[in-house]
């Protein structure tokens, strides 16, 4: 049997080089790509408008025939696949083979001179042969050793300048001059060519390789692209590098100049018993970072096997405005007008420092591929406010640096990104998380500072009031002392003062705003811990109602067949899942009642019994005991109820979750009450699976908004993050503390206590 041999349509290889390099950028950024693999120093790109042709230089190694033979000219067969590190230690960012049609995108004539260390070669190819006609064996390029040097190459170019350079620093190295363009670049082309390889190169690696690019009437010095960190200022600056399982994140305060203030802030706080600033805050305004170390598992709770590969980066958060109130109030540090988001923007992606496009590219979808804007929508409050402050994506700027040894994040075929795995999410998650731990840095500033302010308006206001009635009243007595009547003098007084009926009136008025908006928030806390509640018994109840449903059918058969026993004790059965589903009703639908949504003083001990009978008879259909002991018979307790029971409704559903991914047989929840310092102490335990490695080392992070790794059954985040929120609303309305240290220590199980003033 004769063998025959494939071969492939000359055109149909230039499209698919095409398709990898399909815009003039991305044709530049694959050629200026090449020349940092090849361990240039200098990369200068020439556009000569007199000529109509583009120079493409660099000072790197050079190839040598083989290598163009081999490599160059064997369309998919890259050197780089397996060598990919050059001699100089730079991680290769090429592999797939078809960088080199990028020169085809520019223009239809190549011509190529290479010096290396031995010898040099001229290269010639006119991509127009790729025609439909022809097959690929028959494509040949001109290939001839050579005594040119790069004088000689660009004798005819205008701009003597691009000369000088090429004398200076090339002694091995590669130039391109491609002719014939497709596209006439006029100033504006050029620009956005210079604008995007500003951004192309991080500037860690910018004193090692530069770029130029000129045209005929450019300096060196005008031709250079900088990236220096000098360009700009910045609020906070946030350092991270993650290796061998850990992340190291250090954390730089830029913002504030209050060091000179510090002790007197201080000072107003202590005495109006608010906690001061610490002597490890004191050393991070002096410009001492606060360094973290976390576990993989704290940085993302989509953790699988083969993530998190290193990766480090810079991320620089900057105000966009800033308001000359606030510049006061906060000691905000007095800015250069040269922002960083006047030179950069948005938050990049950098593989052996070069830039994966599209990410954090201004005015495309992928600028915000962090999602901050949409983790701002669910947490819109304000730095000062209660809420969990979040960053928008317009004042996070920055790159994470990533290499091709990251075998996890691999790149789209089209160069247009990185393939969207479960690895890429991870690492996403993964850097909001170290965001997080500035967004938490700088609201835990912000709030001391409010109050003082808060302290000191107070103070001023009162003191400016009481200084303008004094100076007003010195006048008046020094002007009209022997004029005024006893009758003037009295109206002069009451002059200064405001009607107390008035004044009644206007307060009465906002505490009717200030209730009714207190009782509407109530109740949708109530509401919401309702659904918590019901979303995590739904399959329970379905499965409950279906049962009932055959229970009646089956008794209501046996009941025409005059079978009386089985008919007695079908319904029986059902009698049972009723009661069971009376148990659900009582859990949800009575939380909502209005006896409940009314402050009063209640013997604690006797209705959390009460209530905890209802959850006792939901609960035994999962077979998980529940129990409360109190160390008193009696305590009075001044109170919502309502509270007390969303409380522990949150409590017991987040601990049906944790039994649910167990398969212990002793499932037990207790709930021990008692009086500490005239508080109410509620210590509540279970013995199931207890906090994930993502909170043990920081427990309280669950009492955040929106915080959760709850997931579903294809691995998928779907907890709603509000239940231990609200509980921790509802403690700091009564003044309490959600003490949750102890599961640092635990393996299994959970322990939280919670103290509430109100004890009468």
């Amino acid at each position: 049997m004769s063998k025959v041999n494939f071969n492939v349509n000359a055109y149909t290889a230039r499209l698919i080089g095409r398709e990898n390099v399909a815009t003039l950028n991305g044709a530049i950024l694959e050629l200026v790509k090449n020349t940092y693999d090849a361990d240039a120093s200098i990369c200068i790109l020439y556009y000569d408008d007199i000529d109509q042709c583009v120079y493409l230089m660099d000072n790197g190694c050079g190839m040598n025939k083989e290598v163009i033979l081999k490599n160059w000219m064997t369309i998919g067969n890259s050197s780089k696949k397996k060598n990919y590190v050059s001699n100089k230690g730079r991680i290769q960012t090429g592999a797939k083979g078809i960088g080199r049609f990028a020169l085809d995108r520019l223009a239809d004539v190549c011509t190529m001179l290479t010096i290396n260390n031995k010898n040099n070669l001229l290269w010639k190819v006119d991509w127009r042969d790729f025609n439909d006609e022809t097959n690929i064996t028959e494509i040949s390029a001109d290939l001839d050793l050579v005594e040119m040097k790069p004088q000689d190459f660009l004798s005819g170019i205008h701009n003597k300048n691009v000369l000088k350079l090429v004398n200076k620093n090339f002694s091995t190295c590669t130039l391109f001059k491609v002719s014939n363009m497709r596209d006439l670049w006029s100033d504006k082309q050029l620009d956005s060519i210079r604008n995007n390889l500003r951004s192309l190169i991080p500037m860690e690696i910018s004193k090692i390789f530069k770029i130029y690019i000129f045209n005929n009437l450019n300096t060196i010095e005008q031709a250079e692209i900088l990236t220096d960190n000098n360009d700009f200022t910045y609020d906070y600056k946030i350092d991270f590098e993650v290796k061998e399982g850990k992340g190291f994140i250090k954390i730089n305060r830029n913002e504030f100049d209050l060091l000179d203030q510090l002790d007197n802030i201080n000072k107003v706080l202590i005495e109006h018993d608010i906690e001061p600033f610490t002597d490890e805050d004191k050393k991070m305004f002096s410009g001492v970072e606060k360094e973290y170390v976390l576990s993989t598992a704290e940085l993302t709770k989509n953790l699988i096997d083969r993530f998190l590969d290193s990766f480090d980066g810079t991320f620089y958060f900057s105000k966009i405005n800033v308001d000359k109130k606030r510049e006061k109030q906060y000691f905000y540090k007095n800015r250069s007008p040269k922002k960083i988001n006047d030179i950069f923007s948005g938050i990049k992606i950098y593989r052996d420092c070069f830039r994966v496009r599209p990410y954090g590219e201004f005015g495309t979808s992928n600028f915000d591929w962090l999602l901050l804007d949409s983790l701002k929508s669910q947490s819109p409050a304000a730095i000062t406010g209660k809420g969990r402050w979040k960053v928008r994506s317009g004042q996070m700027f920055g790159s994470v640096n990533i290499s091709r040894s990251n075998i996890n994040l691999l790149d789209q075929s089209n160069r247009e990104g990185i393939v969207e795995t479960q690895e890429f999410k991870a690492l996403r998650e993964a850097l909001t998380k170290i965001i997080y731990l500035f967004e938490t840095d700088r609201q835990y500033v912000f709030r001391k500072l409010r109050s003082y302010n808060e302290i000191i308006d107070e103070s001023e206001r009162i003191e400016k009031e009481i200084n303008e009635k004094a100076k007003k009243e010195a006048e008046i007595r020094k002007n009209n002392s022997n004029k005024l009547s006893k009758i003037d003098k009295e109206n002069e007084v009451k002059s200064n003062y405001i009607s107390a009926i008035d004044v009644k009136k206007v307060l009465d008025r906002k505490d009717d705003e200030i209730r009714n908006l207190e009782q509407e928030k109530n109740l949708l806390m109530i509401l919401a811990t309702t659904g918590i509640v019901t979303n995590t018994y739904i399959h329970e109840f379905k499965a409950q109602t279906q049962l009932l449903n055959n229970n009646v059918r089956t008794a209501l058969v046996a009941l025409r067949k005059n079978d009386f026993d089985i008919c007695e004790n079908a319904l029986e059965r059902a009698y049972e899942i009723r009661k069971s589903l009376n148990s659900w009703f009582e859990v949800t639908i009575n939380a909502v009642s209005k006896d409940r949504r009314k402050r009063r003083t209640v013997d604690i001990v006797d209705y959390l019994k009460n209530y905890l009978k209802s959850w006792s008879g939901l609960l035994k259909n999962i077979d998980i005991k529940i129990g409360m002991d109190a160390e008193e018979k009696c305590i009075k307790f001044l109170c919502f109820p309502y509270e007390i029971d969303t409380i522990l409704s949150n409590l017991i559903t987040n601990s049906i979750t944790s039994f649910a991914k167990d398969d212990r047989l002793d499932k037990e929840i207790t709930i021990n009450l008692s009086k500490e310092n005239n508080e109410l102490c509620i210590y509540y335990t279970d013995n199931g699976m207890g906090l994930s490695n993502a909170y043990r080392n920081n427990p309280d992070l669950i009492l955040e908004q929106f915080e959760s790794d709850r997931k579903n059954e294809l691995g998928e985040l779907n907890g709603t993050g509000m239940g231990m929120y609200i509980l921790k609303t509802i403690v700091d309305t009564y003044n309490g503390v959600v003490d949750l240290d102890e599961n640092r220590r635990l393996e299994k199980g959970f322990r939280v206590r919670i103290l509430l003033k109100g004890v009468k």
